[in-house]
């Protein structure tokens, strides 16, 4: 669950990174950056007791203890088969032509 707390939190601290990149067109020093600026009331903590940080160079933030971004797999949907029940005719036509 607590993996959760921390791509919820990425997340979170990504779209400010976005928000400040395109206020100040340039990416935010640290993270407190964000909580200077006011994109941020405060830097989430980090469950596991690591901290969060920043690429410089990418914009994208990630974990110290848990490096690896959690993945998400959504079952497929399978796709619907129409079948028509068979329908016998209830009367036929006369053969004429026979």
């Amino acid at each position: 669950m607590k993996e959760v707390i921390i791509e919820r939190d990425i997340r979170l601290l990504e779209s400010a990174v976005d928000a400040y990149r395109t206020q100040y067109r340039t990416l935010p020093a640290t993270l407190t950056d964000l909580v200077a600026v006011g994109s941020l009331p405060m830097l989430p903590q980090e469950p596991f007791g690591g901290d969060y940080r920043l690429d410089r160079k990418t914009g994208s933030v990630s974990s110290s203890t848990h490096p690896e971004r959690l993945r998400t797999f959504f079952k497929r949907k399978k796709q619907p088969t129409y079948s028509f029940p068979k329908v016998e005719p209830s009367y036929s036509f006369p053969r004429t032509w026979e």
